[in-house]
């Protein structure tokens, strides 16, 4: 691949004028800062670069990248980071003719100096003798926003680099000396260059140990004890993103209300609620983007609602409405599957009987089925009605907001008082039951609960559930 211009991704205080000295001494390189801060073009008090002002720049970014590619007999590039204009972003992660270098540093390390800059007004060294020193401190949870940051951008950088089937360059602050990483970048850029150091201009501004740059180290150290940089307590997640299903959303003909299904979550009964609600109407469904905004508009005052249902009983349902019936229906290859590689015992439609211990067995084995199923390890496609709840309502996101989400054994009392924020008379709460042969009182102890947990950890935790006994 032979690269137009180049990028140095990366964040304040992570090296990148060290790196931008070093590759310029390459004579067919040339790097021209922080072409896109929003505060100055290239170098702080400049307005102007490559005969282009900061007004030409904010109306045409795009333009201002083609003037960079524009200088014939050298490669140019810019430093961009988190913070710079996002527009350049998207476009340089998505052009295969810009070669991307991704700079890190030891997020502490980077704070600290970023700090320890603050606080000097010394943002770069070229002499050790003008060194400014001082003692800062460490604040936990500004630094924890700053981690934060910066994970969100280097995952933005590696998924549009993995989408587009791209390779960038990465090195870390320690290895900008080395210069044959240097030259290994200079390589990777194409340039007819090589170097035998790298620059002498700029020089390491804090060299103390931790210890001397920080005023409240002790207390840094218990505050650092407490963030997991391995993410141990971090949930795995291989269930698939959802799309929002504006389709089957419900909203009141007559009323400002509309309800996002939960599948299995007791829709069919809120949809009864809706329509005694609304005076016996039906309410409206089939929406599309379009329609769903339309109706937005045309509803001022509207209140958007879901209802989620305690994890144990929600499987308990589906599990009994959709899995053990016989009948030919849409799971009838999945409950084959099921019961062949799960051992569980479903009812054959024939005299044998079917006992409580072989639902409770059989239960059992559609947890087990579904930990794989989630996690993506079965053949059978993950169904919207055993999927996460979580993961419904959170692409509920994607096409609107929820006022309130309302947890089932709550719902009598939370739809009374959004009919009376109508002024309106709440009709029963009716819920929603099965063809169960037994329930889930029959066969529930603490054993199915931890099996239902690791199944549905998510819910569990981001609803507050707790026990459902």
């Amino acid at each position: 691949m032979s690269f137009t211009y180049f990028v140095i991704l990366a964040e304040m205080r992570t090296g990148s004028n060290f790196l931008e000295a070093s590759l310029s001494m390459a004579a067919d390189i040339t790097c021209h800062g922080e072409v896109f801060n929003p505060a100055f073009i290239g170098y702080p008090n400049r307005e102007s670069l490559l005969d282009l002002d900061m007004a030409a720049r904010e109306r045409d970014p795009i333009g201002f990248l083609e003037a960079i590619q524009s200088q014939s007999d050298r490669l140019g590039g810019f430093r961009y980071f988190s913070d710079h204009d996002p527009r350049v972003l998207d476009h340089v992660l998505l052009d295969p003719k810009c070669a991307k270098i991704i700079l890190t540093r030891n997020p502490l390390e980077s704070y600290i100096s970023l700090k320890i800059a603050r606080e000097t007004g010394q943002w770069k060294l070229g002499d050790a003798k003008q060194r400014r020193d001082a003692k800062v401190k460490f604040d936990a949870a500004e630094f924890q926003e700053k981690l934060n940051d910066r994970q969100a951008f280097q995952t933005r950088l590696r998924a549009a680099l993995q989408q587009s089937g791209q390779v960038a360059f990465h090195l870390d602050y320690s290895e900008i000396a080395d210069p044959k990483v240097l030259n290994g970048v200079l390589t990777f850029l194409g340039s007819a260059h090589q170097v035998d150091a790298a620059a002498k201009t700029i020089k390491k501004q804090n060299p103390a140990p931790m210890e001397e740059k920080v005023s409240n180290y002790k207390q840094m150290v218990q505050s650092l004890a407490q963030i997991d940089p391995f993410e141990v307590a971090k949930m795995s997640d291989f269930e698939p993103p959802r799309g929002p299903g504006v389709p089957r959303y419900l909203a009141a003909k007559n009323v400002p209300l509309l309800y996002i299904p939960v599948p299995g979550a007791h829709e069919d009964a809120c949809a009864e609620w809706l329509t005694q609600l609304d005076g016996g109407t039906a309410p409206v469904t089939g929406f599309s983007q379009k329609s769903l905004r339309q109706w937005q508009l045309s509803q001022p005052g509207h209140r958007t609602f879901t209802i989620v249902d305690h994890p144990l009983a929600r499987a308990h349902r589906v599990f009994c409405k959709y899995i053990l019936p016989k009948a030919d229906n849409p799971f009838k290859e999945p409950r084959r599957i099921m019961a062949k590689r799960y051992g569980m015992p479903l009812p054959t439609g024939k005299k044998e009987p079917y006992t409580l211990d072989m639902h409770r067995l059989a239960f059992e084995g559609f947890l087990t089925f579904l930990q794989a199923n989630l996690a993506r390890q079965t053949s059978v496609r993950i169904d919207p009605l055993w999927a996460t709840q979580f993961a419904t309502v959170q692409a509920a996101a994607l096409a609107t907001q929820l006022d309130l989400v309302i947890r089932a054994d709550h719902s009598a009392r939370d739809l009374g008082r959004i009919a009376e924020d109508f002024g309106l008379k709440a009709p029963a709460w009716r819920t929603q039951t099965g063809n169960e042969p037994f329930s889930l009182e029959d066969i529930y102890d603490g054993a199915l609960e931890k099996q239902c947990f690791r199944v549905y950890r998510k819910d569990y935790i981001n609803f507050g559930f707790g026990d459902w006994r």
